[in-house]
């Protein structure tokens, strides 16, 4: 029983990696592809959005303001991103979430499609960089850049280094497409009717069950899977997984600025951006 518990937990680190280090090299070009696909794919469809709400001419876009214009378009592209990112994301987390996961295969793990998914959304978070150094405030750049490194340096190890969790955090950008509904109908003058209250509904149940309520047990287990490895003398590069352990603590924070900041709005009636 226990000896032998214990044998297979040592054949299942047996495949970890050892000495690592973070190494550009291992960068593909398919790599490349899928994150300038996703980078220059959002800042296409957040020019594409503003013009076509630009060309129907309905009186509300063309009254916002230039900077509230841009956000309807920045918007946009999330809610794609997101719309994607969900549906590419399910077919791949769900299969390993119910047939159970080990540490090895939460740490190291090739998944299918998870590494391209990875990619993506490192691309992604480049616009959101961008994006938001010129249109938004701190807190929501801080996000992008923290969010393109983690996101972006399990490519500079052994494959399959926390794909498993770029996975699950990938899950989370559903809401995107019910938070951006809602600010649409908002700045349309539909902020009190029945779709308004179904995309707010959505959108913020969503943002909180998978960020907050989700989101704080997949925290702990990586700090769990973190602490494991350490005590393997397996978390090589020490940083790294230092990094992450800062990255998901900070994360979190975020998350619950922007739940009591929804809880807020709902509170007290404001349709406001969040």
């Amino acid at each position: 029983g226990t000896a032998r518990h214990g044998r297979v937990m040592r054949d299942a680190f047996a495949r970890a990696p050892r000495a690592v280090t973070l190494d550009a090299s291992l960068i593909t070009p398919t790599d490349i592809f899928f994150l300038c696909v996703t980078c220059f794919g959002c800042f296409a469809i957040q020019a594409l959005s503003q013009r076509a709400f630009a060309r129907r001419g309905p009186n509300w876009f063309t009254a916002l303001s230039a900077g509230a214009r841009v956000d309807i378009g920045i918007r946009c592209a999330s809610a794609v991103w997101g719309t994607i990112a969900a549906s590419a994301t399910i077919p791949v987390i769900v299969p390993v979430i119910m047939r159970g996961t080990t540490v090895m295969d939460r740490v190291y793990t090739v998944m299918p499609r998870a590494r391209a998914l990875c990619c993506a959304a490192c691309g992604y978070f480049v616009w959101d960089v961008c994006v938001s150094l010129k249109y938004y405030d701190g807190i929501y750049v801080t996000h992008a850049i923290a969010s393109v490194i983690t996101f972006g340096m399990p490519q500079l190890m052994p494959n399959g280094f926390l794909h498993y969790y770029g996975v699950v955090f990938i899950l989370w950008e559903c809401s995107l497409p019910f938070l951006t509904a809602r600010t649409i109908l908002i700045k349309s003058g539909r902020g009190s009717t029945m779709a308004f209250y179904i995309a707010q509904t959505l959108g913020f149940g969503l943002f909180i069950a998978l960020r907050f309520f989700m989101g704080l047990p997949v925290m702990y287990t990586y700090l769990m899977d973190a602490y494991e490895m350490y005590s393997r003398g397996l978390a090589t590069p020490k940083p790294v997984y230092a990094f992450y352990v800062a990255g998901g603590l900070m994360f979190q924070i975020f998350n619950c600025i922007w739940v009591f900041g929804m809880a807020r709005t709902v509170l007290r009636g404001k349709k406001k951006r969040v």
